[in-house]
C-alpha cells in the first residue's frame, strides 16, 4: 500500500508540473534532489529536470552501463575527459 501511495504522489507530480509557478518548482526540485535549483534554471528547465527525476523514480533510470557508454561517447565526441 505504502508503494502504491508513493507511486501514485510521484505521478501527480509528474502531472501538475506544468501547472505550478516557477517558486513552487524550485521547491519542488529542492525536494526530488535535495539541493537548490541553479538560480539560472528557468520554468522550463526546471520541469525538463523534474519530470526526468520523477520519471526514473517511477520507472527507473539508465542502467550503469549505459550511463558509463554515453560517457565514453561524450568524451571522445568533445575530446575532454569528464569526471564522475
Amino acid at each position: 500500500m505504502k508503494d502504491l501511495k508513493k507511486r501514485q504522489r510521484l505521478l501527480d507530480d509528474l502531472e501538475r508540473l506544468e501547472k505550478l509557478q516557477t517558486s513552487e518548482l524550485r521547491d519542488l526540485f529542492e525536494l526530488y534532489f535535495d539541493d537548490a535549483a541553479p538560480s539560472a534554471y528557468r520554468k522550463s528547465q526546471l520541469i525538463d529536470e523534474l519530470a526526468y527525476k520523477i520519471q526514473s523514480k517511477l520507472y527507473g533510470g539508465l542502467s550503469k552501463e549505459l550511463k558509463k557508454q554515453i560517457l565514453a561517447h561524450v568524451q571522445q565526441t568533445l575530446g575532454i575527459e569528464i569526471k564522475e
